[in-house]
């Protein structure tokens, strides 16, 4: 006589039977809603892991937001600075060349285009908020609305600005002050642009008083300019190392992307049924980089080298197709 089961045989066949069907069950809910585990618990000691490069990489990419924004308006101080760093030198060397052979006709027009440059940079805004007002925005940084209203006008009283400057973080620890006030940047020149007003209107020839102004006014257009360009450069300085945090959080993002695909994409390729060596190395590869790559290697040799050629092709899509892509776009 042949024995079938016995009752307690049957139970730990059922309960087999019901805890593969309860794994089926969740592998299909994981299939469908795309998530690897429903509750972090159930990633057990990989959800220390997960959680941790996850908040890395949200972190990073808030950083790499705030640095973007600060290297925007800090270009948009170079351009204004620039603006009237060129006009004011285009200035300079026609006052010279007036001086130096007598000629002055478009002088006085040379003048006005100068000091326009100079009034309308200073009063420059971004996004309705005065660039160089520190934190002053009920009024222009630079209050004289034409040349001639700087006579007799105190420097200290034709500037409204403030020495507040912003100040913005981004990366770990890294916080950057940026921000130039209107007497900063403008403070060095408003001298020289006095001593223009002070002139007079420049006729078709200079009178010995003009021609004194005038040479004075060459010495104190150099010596604002020094001061301009330094200010500038301090700007420079600031976008240099901006610049240095976007390129170091561009490649945090690139190895916590790699990370967090490498963590999670092995589990997905298996419950979607991807089992070819070829097309997980080529998926690792495409996605987590080198760190997915490595994951590949760990598996066979055959998926580790798709891995590497996929990451390759990647690189050198991403370095042909891009520009070609921004350049129609743009």
């Amino acid at each position: 006589m042949t024995r079938i089961a016995t009752v307690p045989l049957q139970q730990v066949m059922s309960n087999a039977i019901q805890r593969a069907q309860a794994r089926l069950a969740t592998s299909q809910q994981n299939l469908a809603t795309t998530k690897k585990a429903n509750t972090f618990a159930d990633l057990g000691s990989e959800s220390v892991r997960n959680l941790s490069a996850h908040s890395m990489l949200a972190r990073q990419s808030a950083e790499t937001t705030v640095a973007k924004r600060v290297q925007t308006t800090l270009s948009l101080y170079d351009a204004q600075l620039s603006s009237i760093d060129t006009s004011t030198e285009n200035l300079r060397q026609s006052i010279l060349t007036a001086l130096g052979n007598g000629q002055t006709s478009g002088l006085q027009s040379t003048i006005d285009g100068a000091f326009e440059q100079y009034r309308n940079a200073l009063n420059s805004s971004e996004g309705g908020v005065a660039m160089f007002g520190g934190s002053q925005t009920d009024t222009p940084p630079f209050k004289p609305k034409a040349l001639s209203d700087l006579v007799g006008l105190a420097q200290t009283d034709a500037f409204a600005n403030d020495n507040v400057v912003a100040s913005a973080r981004i990366a770990d620890g890294v916080d950057v002050p940026y921000g130039v006030g209107a007497s900063a940047a403008g403070g060095g020149l408003y001298t020289a642009f006095q001593s223009l007003a002070l002139a007079g209107p420049i006729g078709a020839t200079l009178t010995a008083a003009q021609k004194t102004a005038l040479t004075s006014v060459v010495d104190q257009l150099q010596t604002g300019l020094g001061s301009l360009r330094a200010v500038n450069a301090e700007n420079g300085r600031r976008t240099t190392q901006v610049e240095s945090m976007i390129n170091s959080g561009d490649q945090r993002t690139t190895l916590l992307t790699g990370v967090i695909g490498a963590m999670i994409g092995p589990a997905y390729l298996s419950r979607l049924g991807v089992h070819s060596p070829e097309a997980r190395g080529m998926a690792l590869g495409m996605t987590a980089h080198a760190v997915g790559t490595s994951v590949a290697l760990q598996e066979s040799e055959e998926c580790g080298a798709f891995a590497a050629l996929a990451m390759s092709l990647m690189g050198v899509a991403t370095a042909v197709f891009l520009p070609l892509a921004v350049s129609v776009i743009v």
